[in-house]
């Protein structure tokens, strides 16, 4: 599964609630993996859209 699909999922949980509804060791047993997988494809997602987010040129 990509970091990607794994963020969709952690959203489509609430894992990114507060409190979180869902843990990354629930949310590895759902997806086939460990909670470190997860945390892992989360982070590495996460990083994707942040920087294509706050290091593109801005649009005229």
């Amino acid at each position: 599964m990509s970091s990607t699909d794994t963020l969709f999922v952690a959203l489509e949980k609430s894992y990114f609630t507060v409190p979180r509804e869902i843990t990354s060791k629930e949310l590895g047993e759902q997806l086939g993996g460990s909670d470190q997988e997860v945390t892992e494809r989360i982070r590495r997602g996460t990083t994707n859209i942040l920087t294509h987010i706050l290091m593109s040129p801005e649009d005229d």
